[in-house]
């Protein structure tokens, strides 16, 4: 009942929308296309532009909570950025020292116990008895590396003690100076 109810407008508008074609006159199409109705476009009310960021940083945003901005000393209306600025290197930030200083050589090394203590303790569960002096010679390179560990102890210098003692040198971060390849002979007593 529906379909006889339909305006002849209404067929070409399905010939339009890509529906069956039906069999008309050129002129009648024509006319029914001038009639068709115009196309309505839904719209949304236009959004605000985000706000600019300043600096482009991914740190750059504005926050709601002004119970955090209070606790964290943030952003009380001002606009202005906050930088940290490290504090000064010790010894004032001059010049670089000639070279690592002994009591400097020490205190790296110190730090370095543990790994220290480990191979001495597997050298212990290998050679039970074992007990003395492990001289090794390294170089500190400007940047405060390591290179050319070498044992000098001759009756240890091939086994798993000095590769190991040697490793943990090799790891060993001393301070920085001007020198560059300051050699260092250090004794390891177990």
């Amino acid at each position: 009942a529906q379909a006889s109810a339909e305006s002849p407008a209404a067929k070409p508008e399905k010939q339009a929308t890509g529906g069956t074609r039906r069999k008309g006159s050129r002129a009648a199409r024509a006319e029914a296309a001038r009639k068709e109705p115009e196309q309505r476009v839904a719209t949304a009310e236009p959004q605000p532009p985000p706000p600019k960021k300043k600096g482009g940083s991914l740190l750059d945003f504005e926050s709601n909570d002004k119970a955090l901005d209070e606790a964290l000393g943030g952003s009380s209306g001002k606009s202005g950025r906050s930088v940290y600025v490290p504090p000064a290197r010790q010894g004032g930030g001059g010049p670089l020292p000639d070279k690592v200083s002994p009591g400097e050589i020490n205190a790296a090394v110190a730090a370095r116990i543990d790994a220290l203590r480990k191979c001495v303790s597997e050298q212990k569960s290998r050679e039970p008895d074992a007990s003395g002096t492990l001289k090794m010679r390294w170089m500190i390179q400007g940047d405060g590396s390591v290179s050319d560990v070498k044992c000098l102890t001759t009756q240890y210098a091939q086994g798993a003690f000095a590769q190991c003692i040697a490793g943990v040198v090799k790891g060993i971060k001393f301070p920085r100076s001007s020198t560059s390849g300051q050699e260092v002979t250090f004794p390891f007593n177990f």
